[in-house]
């Protein structure tokens, strides 16, 4: 939502208040709204009572392998944490502790003594900015793809470090948009629908890097058959995107029904190309499903 900023006498700029807002609280003129500054944010609310209260919680990262740092701090994160505070061992894990806060969009190290340190957030969470992140997402993987398809046309994958910063944008993103969503009030059943989706948009940015790599590795050339199919794909994207935060119901039959088209192009591409590959598909789609699960084995255990 964007808002134009108005002018009044010599020095005082104004901006209207969302009619839908002012409704639902009850807003007249005359009456007082609390104000805060964030950096370079502004939080509106009615009272200051109705800001909701500050998550802390304290954890110890003395046992923990360094490998998993980014896992354990990202969950809380994704909770809506707002000040942690962790004890640990060595400078190792302090390491660690710093590249995971520097992937976490908002968190800042303010505290530091030889085995604590504290973690804080300088967010504003607003629940209407979980489309626009949502939205970003989308657009980074979409650029993704033509990154992609124009290297593989091209036959030179000169672009792995452009990708991969795209590839971890969109990790940023997803952690974003999933700690937006823990701090929305909305029912439990909605909530678990939105973080599907979130995880599913993240894995798709991945797979087009891990795609990258795997052509990169193998210096493959140009197929038309799989670029045609490539497109399919792309389009089949771009109607999932749309569809995202759309009630039809027959957009999801449409999913449905593409989706089972493109399965079967594919194996016919695949069969054409070496039989057992149809094998190995479904193999190594159940590996990196697995894989998958490991961030959300950390959320549920911490």
């Amino acid at each position: 939502m964007r808002r134009k900023v108005n002018k009044v006498g010599q020095n005082t700029l104004t901006l209207s208040l969302p009619n839908k807002w002012v409704k639902e609280q009850n807003i007249k003129k005359g009456d007082e709204l609390e104000v805060k500054i964030n950096q370079n944010q502004l939080c509106i609310s009615k009272d200051e009572e109705t800001a909701l209260p500050q998550k802390e919680i304290s954890i110890n990262l003395t046992e923990a392998d360094k490998t998993i740092v980014r896992s354990i701090l990202g969950a809380y994160y994704q909770k809506g944490y707002d000040l942690i505070r962790v004890t640990f061992e060595d400078d190792k894990i302090f390491k660690a502790i710093k590249e995971a806060v520097n992937t976490l969009i908002g968190f800042e190290i303010v505290d530091r003594t030889s085995n604590n340190c504290v973690i804080k957030s300088y967010l504003m969470e607003a629940p209407e900015e979980l489309s626009n992140v949502m939205n970003k997402l989308i657009n980074i993987t979409k650029t993704l793809q033509q990154m992609v398809k124009e290297d593989y046309i091209n036959g030179k994958y000169e672009r792995l470090e452009d990708i991969e910063e795209y590839r971890f944008s969109g990790w940023k993103l997803r952690d974003l948009s999933m700690r937006i969503i823990s701090k929305k009030n909305i029912s439990r059943e909605s909530k678990h629908e939105y973080l599907t989706l979130l995880w599913t948009l993240e894995k798709i940015n991945r797979n087009y890097k891990r795609l990258y790599c795997a052509l990169k590795d193998n210096n493959f050339k140009k197929n038309q058959k799989i670029l045609v199919y490539y497109d399919k794909v792309s389009e089949f994207y771009d109607f999932f995107s749309r569809c995202l935060l759309k009630k039809d119901v027959k957009n999801s039959e449409h999913i449905n029904k593409e989706h089972d088209k493109l399965v079967k192009e594919a194996f016919e591409i695949l069969e054409g190309l070496k039989k057992d590959s149809i094998i190995m598909t479904y193999l190594l789609e159940n590996v990196r499903r697995m894989q998958d699960m490991a961030s959300p084995i950390v959320m549920i255990n911490y």
